[in-house]
């Protein structure tokens, strides 16, 4: 891991652990984690076909106050997928998302929470053609989203999201997420 990417994950872990301990100071209840599956689109400006992957993602969080609250996030890619670039049949798959996010929202009811997500996400990716050539990259981007938590239960909320997670260079990856999270 090169010294920038330590420092990326130094600086995200950080900020992210300040704004948990400050919001789980104010109340009980404040903190949560969950798990969403993302169907993601992964694209390069020089193909023309998007590649189509899932990734599980697992997160953990705290509000500052009822309008703001901070996570982190890991995720793992569970599904890849080929692509045609000049003829060749390239396989793409994610390996690894992390980051660290700003969440802003509004208690439109007691279980409707929609809200709009800003951060920094770094993800890494591996591409091979004929199983013998193989690239991984991996990119560091600021992210932006829209979402809504539906409580369902005391303490449980099923979620869906919608995020730009990167798009740097010629490089991007969005894409829809559902998922639960628990607070504690």
């Amino acid at each position: 891991m090169t010294l920038k990417a330590r420092m990326t994950y130094a600086a995200l872990a950080v900020g992210t652990a300040s704004l948990l301990s400050a919001g789980s100071a104010t109340a009980a209840e404040q903190g949560y984690f969950g798990a969403n599956l993302a169907l993601l689109e992964y694209s390069v400006d020089s193909v023309d076909e998007t590649a189509d992957l899932t990734a599980g993602i697992v997160k953990v969080g705290g509000f500052l106050n009822e309008y703001v609250s901070g996570e982190i996030r890991l995720g793992v890619g569970l599904g890849d997928d080929n692509v045609n670039v000049s003829g060749t049949s390239v396989n793409v798959e994610l390996e690894t998302l992390a980051g660290g996010y700003i969440r802003g929202g509004y208690p439109v009811t007691k279980n409707l929470y929609p809200y709009v997500i800003a951060g920094i996400t770094r993800g890494e990716l591996k591409a091979s053609a004929s199983g013998i050539v193989s690239q991984s990259s991996a990119e560091t981007d600021t992210s932006f989203g829209l979402g809504v938590d539906l409580a369902v239960a005391e303490g449980i909320s099923i979620n869906l999201e919608y995020m730009n997670w990167y798009d740097k260079d010629e490089d991007e990856i969005t894409g829809f997420s559902i998922g639960a999270s628990k607070s504690f």
